[in-house]
């Protein structure tokens, strides 16, 4: 099952901050609202009931002001658990409701824009 509406609206919302010149930063600081994307893929083996993690970082200097993530599974229930910024990282955390082990492959998206 394709999970990929977080990642349009992370892209909706980086375009927008774009577009409107608004600053990334709440205090009013930040790069004017350039927003540089990256995205980190990786393959992990989600046991029963268990939760499984990945993030995707920023280049040194700047933080993760958006992000989101897709997951390339067509079989059991998926679980997204949790995704959300952690400084310079983006994180994604999503459980395994199967009854059986699965491999999932897993693409996390992020936004960084300068301190």
């Amino acid at each position: 099952m394709r999970r990929s509406l977080p990642v349009l609206a992370a892209l909706a919302a980086a375009l927008a901050l774009a577009t409107t010149g608004c600053s990334s930063d709440p205090s009013g600081g930040g790069n004017g609202g350039s927003v540089e994307w990256r995205m980190d893929t990786n393959r992990l083996a989600a046991q029963p009931g268990k939760i499984v993690t990945h993030t995707a970082t920023c280049p040194s200097g700047t933080v993760a002001v958006s992000g989101g993530y897709n997951i390339e599974k067509n079989a059991a229930p998926l679980e997204v658990v949790s995704t959300l910024p952690m400084g310079d990282k983006w994180r994604v955390s999503v459980r395994n409701g199967a009854t059986e082990p699965q491999t999932l492959e897993i693409v996390v998206y992020v936004g960084c824009a300068g301190r």
